[in-house]
């Protein structure tokens, strides 16, 4: 699978995380990027780009569901280590620093097997994604949809996509969407190509 995402100025590793979340799971539907209000509802991977001004990376992320005090469950993020076989991170890939493309094997997200149970129906054929910005502190600050980082009406596929199917699915901002500062976190579109 590869994934573009492209701003509308250069890009800022410095002071904004790049992120591509991801819902593998067959419950819910988009990953919003207010996730901290929700209990990162939605939130299964993430595939998170940030540096610190001389190099930039990707971080593959896993929400973990443990069970949380008084009852519930707490999404706990986790790393998972990657190969350059299973990711593969290319920084400037339109070439005007304002895109970079991440192509990665689906089995990544076969992830960390949870505790105490595993979780039912790990890596079914329907998926959904979402692109954010983020401060380093994880505040959203972007987002597609009218609202910017609090929309939760933006949907990205019909509903999902399925991962069983080849297909490429680009998307570009549309006009009147908030404007945000700074204009590295602006978000102008981003694109998925799956291959069976």
């Amino acid at each position: 699978m590869q994934v573009k995402f492209t701003t509308a100025h250069p890009m800022d590793f410095t002071n904004v995380q790049y992120v591509i979340m991801f819902n593998t799971s067959t419950a819910g539907g988009m990953p919003y990027a207010n996730g901290y209000l929700t209990n990162y509802a939605n939130y299964w991977f993430a595939i998170i780009v940030g540096g610190n001004g001389v190099l930039s990376q990707a971080q593959v992320v896993q929400y973990v569901r443990q069970p949380g005090v008084g009852g519930g469950q707490v999404a706990i993020p986790q790393i998972i280590q990657y190969t350059p076989q299973q990711l593969q991170y290319n920084l400037n890939s339109n070439s005007q620093n304002t895109q970079f493309t991440v192509t990665f094997d689906r089995h990544l997200f076969d992830g960390i097997v949870p505790t105490p149970s595993p979780v039912p129906a790990a890596n079914p054929t329907l998926w959904y994604a979402n692109w954010f910005t983020t401060n380093g502190s994880g505040q959203p600050i972007d987002a597609p949809g009218l609202a910017g980082p609090q929309d939760t009406s933006f949907t990205y596929g019909s509903p999902g996509f399925d991962i069983s199917t080849t297909f490429d699915l680009p998307w570009n901002a549309v006009a009147g969407w908030p404007q945000v500062t700074p204009g590295s976190a602006q978000i102008a579109g981003g694109e998925i190509i799956n291959s069976k």
